[in-house]
This record gives C-alpha cells, structure tokens and sequence, in this order.
C-alpha cells in the first residue's frame, strides 16, 4: 500500500474527519500533518520505510551470497546499502510514499523542504492543488503588496523544474488525457515527482458549482495554468525533455476569443467572486482608458498615466469594460513572462531561434546574390563575346560587298 501524507487545510478541516482511524475512507496508511512541516514529515516516514526495504535487501542479499560464493565476493554482503545501491527489481519492494498538500502549505516557506525532497531522488510522489491566488489571500480580497504577488506559490511548477532530476507536470482536470499521462509516468519514474494542479473551487473561489470545468479550461487557455511536463529520463538535456504538448497553439502568445481579443488572466479571474474587487467596471473619467493586452505592451514609464482594461461581450451583445487594478495586472504579466518562459525552455518560441532564422536568411540573401553576381558576369562575357563575333562577321560582309562592288573579286 501507499504511505499517504496530507496537509489539511489551514481551518483544520480535514483532521476532523480524516484524522480518526480507522473511520474514513482509505486504504492505505494515512498521517495528516498539523505541524506545518509536511515534507520533512513525508521524508521521515519515507526514510522510515527505506531503512526497513534495505535491511530486506540485505538479508536476501546475504541468504543469495550464502548459496553462490561469487555473489559475495560481488556485492559485498557487509557493506551498507542505500537508495542508489538498489536494482530496479529490488526498488519494488519499497513503495512510494505520496504527498497531498496545496500550494500554501507546499509553496513560500515549505518550498525549501519541498525542493529538498525533489532532489533527494527518493520514490516520494507529490501531489499539489493549487488554487491560483496568486498571493491575494485565500479569497482574493486583501490588499496584498505586488511583491507578494511572486512568491514561490505562483509558479511553483516552475520552481521546480529547477531540480532537473525530478519528474514535474502542470496538468488540469479540464485535460484528462494529459492528467493521466502525468500521472502514469510520475508513478514509474524512479524518484522523486511533483504534479501540480489547478483545483478550482466553486465555495472558496466564487462561482457557480456548474461551472467547474468551464474555469478549469478557462485557466488553461487564458494561460494562467499551462500544461507542461519535464521528464528526467529523455534523451538530450533541459530543453528536449520538457513537453507542452496538450496546451492550445503552443507557440501563440495569447488565445483570443469570439471578438479577437486575446485571452488573458484577467479574463478567467473576471468569473470568480474572489477577485471582483481587482476588476471593477470602467469609470467614464477613467484616464486614457488602454486594452490590457496593448497596455503590458508599452515599457514601464509609459504605462503611467493609463487605465488598463479588459472588455467583454454579455448576453445581450453589449460590451462592458472592466478596470484591471494594479496587483491584477501584475499577475497578467507575471504569467505572461511564466509561459513565454516555458515556450523558451522547450524551444518553441525562443529569440535565439529568431537570431538564427535571420542569420540563416542574411546567409542565403548573400549566397543568392553571389550567384546572381557570377550569372551576371558570365552573361556579360557571353554577350561580349557575341557582339565581337558579330561585329568581326559583319566586317567581312562590308568589306567583300565593297570589293565586289570595286571589281576587285572579279
């Protein structure tokens, strides 16, 4: 069975329920960490469980050593074992051990144990919910400096494909297919692996109840949560094992809806009660009103002064426009740097690939026109070549048709 570690939420909720064996719903063996320190936790249970599958592996080991001399003399049956001694076979015998939380208890300050975990190449598997605040506070409506807007919460997805020796994928429930591949090889790989997942909550977040996959696919294409998934076990390095296979037009920077305006954070933020007092409708007085996509567009000192805004289509085909505050913005932009910093890691859209596009173009414009140059001179020879036959040709006619004419052939 899988050892299973979950951080309850912040009220405690889930200790009331879930914490009394062995009246709730698993199968397995379950530890709910009220402490705050889930991961080293997780890491103490799990090293708990490897020190017993070692000693197992020791004994069958030496009983193995026993009965075949050369296996001793081998493998060395006093020698003390770990993780990285193990084969894949005898790595079966100790289970993963997986690790529940949200990105509150994971991300800001449990980043650090959690980073520790995903380079400590043990089986442990972790599954992260993310709520997508964006450091807002829990329902969106305090006020929040911009610089708590980029801890590490918002990507911490990211964040740890910074480890490069730990499975990591950012999937959603509104990509199944891509949600059970994730799953599937997080599982089989060896060590270490982090899933986070967009967990949209109707209660907490603000919206209705039907709506569930309709904000989960709204997160994916609006780019707020982009599907991507680095495997440590490709071949080549960083670039070639990271995948954003399952996102819509990878290679576009933004999607645009029915109007042709492009899909933006704020748009999917905009459905969500947690986040209305970020997104208020456009006063009339409101200065040098500026479409968002073309306002993150102007450098920094020509913002000020302008009123970004999102506008959007109701029901009745009327457009209203929506004032994007400032911490809002400074989410849009924030995933928009996040997603171009993944099309730029899987090499999709990157400014290196443009430099040798252009190079490559410079280069082939030269070599045209070297040929052009060389067919110009060897047509300029060919031509010159052809007048002076034609005009030594037309010298002989003249000069026989005067001898002619002078009887001098006669």
């Amino acid at each position: 069975p899988l050892p299973l570690t979950i951080w309850p939420a912040p009220n405690g909720s889930a200790a009331a329920w879930a914490g009394a064996f062995p009246h709730n719903p698993f199968h397995a063996p379950v530890t709910i960490d009220m402490t705050g320190d889930a991961a080293q936790v997780a890491a103490g249970l799990l090293q708990g469980q490897m020190n017993e599958a070692l000693e197992a592996v020791r004994l069958l080991r030496q009983a193995r050593a026993e009965l075949d001399p050369r296996a001793a003399k081998e493998q060395g049956k006093d020698r003390p074992l770990s993780w990285a001694d193990l084969s894949e076979e005898e790595r079966l015998l100790c289970p993963p051990l997986l690790l529940i939380g949200n990105d509150q208890s994971l991300g800001g300050r449990g980043f650090a144990q959690l980073a520790w975990l995903l380079n400590s190449e043990l089986p442990v598997k972790v599954l992260v919910l993310s709520e997508l605040d964006f450091g807002l506070g829990a329902h969106g409506i305090t006020d929040a400096p911009l610089g708590a807007l980029r801890d590490a919460r918002s990507n911490l997805a990211l964040m740890a494909l910074a480890q490069r020796r730990a499975f990591v994928a950012q999937s959603s429930f509104a990509a199944p297919t891509h949600l059970r591949q994730s799953v599937r090889e997080a599982m089989r790989f060896s060590g270490p692996a982090l899933i986070c997942l967009h967990a949209p909550s109707p209660e907490r977040h603000g919206f209705a109840p039907d709506q569930s996959l309709a904000q989960a696919e709204l997160a994916l294409n609006s780019r707020t949560a982009p599907l991507f998934r680095y495997q440590p076990e490709e071949e080549g390095v960083f670039g070639s094992r990271l995948s954003l296979d399952g996102n819509p037009e990878p290679r576009a920077k933004w999607l645009t809806d029915d109007a042709g305006q492009a899909l933006t954070p704020a748009h999917w933020a905009l459905r969500q009660q947690r986040f209305a007092p970020r997104l208020m409708p456009l006063a009339a007085d409101a200065p040098f009103p500026t479409e968002l996509e073309k306002w993150l567009a102007l450098e920094a000192d020509k913002r000020s002064g302008k009123s970004p805004f999102i506008a959007i289509t109701d029901s009745e085909g009327k457009e209203r426009r929506y004032a994007v505050e400032a911490a809002m913005a400074a989410i849009v932009e924030d995933c928009d740097h996040a997603w171009r910093t993944l099309q730029e890691l899987a090499g999709l859209v990157t400014p290196f690939t443009a430099r040798v596009e252009q190079e490559a173009r410079e280069n082939l414009a030269a070599a045209h026109q070297a040929d052009l140059d060389a067919l110009k001179r060897e047509y300029e020879e060919k031509l010159r070549a052809l007048e002076e036959g034609m005009q030594g040709q037309m010298h002989d006619q003249i000069t026989r048709r005067l001898m002619d004419l002078a009887g001098y052939n006669s």
